[in-house]
Order: C-alpha cells, then structure tokens, then sequence
C-alpha cells in the first residue's frame, strides 16, 4: 500500500485508518459514515467537514487540498473493505 501512494506514509496511513474504520463499525454506522465520506468527498461538495476541520484548527486555506486528499483516502480504505449488508 506504501507504495501505491507513492511512499506517501501519510496518505498510506490514512487509508490503512479507512480499512479499520470499516472493519470495527457494525453496518449501521458503516452506512453513515460511508455517506458522510462520499458527500465530503464528491466533487461538488460544499466540504463543511474540511472547513470546520480548518476553522477548529486554525488552519489556513492552503491546507485545503491536503486535508482533502487525507478525506478521499479515509474514503478508499474504507470502501476498500466491502459493503457491510
């Protein structure tokens, strides 16, 4: 998986994160937070997640692109496991 993010330990760790998530949530929450995930990621998001991710951190906007890489491979890894029926 390192490798595949281009040795990006970061994006690497993200999804492996993903992947747990999936794996512990019971399929209710995995409903919703697949949801969530797939709003805040779409490309024609409003990204309120990223932008109260940045306002609670103090976070400025050129950050913006780099916690929304992080979110998409949150997505992946957590697709990446299967839909939970």
């Amino acid at each position: 998986m390192l490798q595949e993010e281009g040795f990006d330990a970061t994006l690497a760790g993200t999804r492996l994160l993903g992947r747990d998530m999936a794996r512990i949530s019971d399929s209710k929450t995995f409903l919703i937070l697949k949801e969530i995930l797939d709003d805040e990621t779409k490309e024609r998001s409003q990204y309120q997640l990223i932008s109260d991710m940045m306002r609670e951190a103090g976070m400025s906007d050129t950050r913006f692109d780099g916690i929304l890489d992080q979110l998409t491979k949150l997505r992946e890894g957590f697709v990446e496991v299967g839909e939970k029926p």
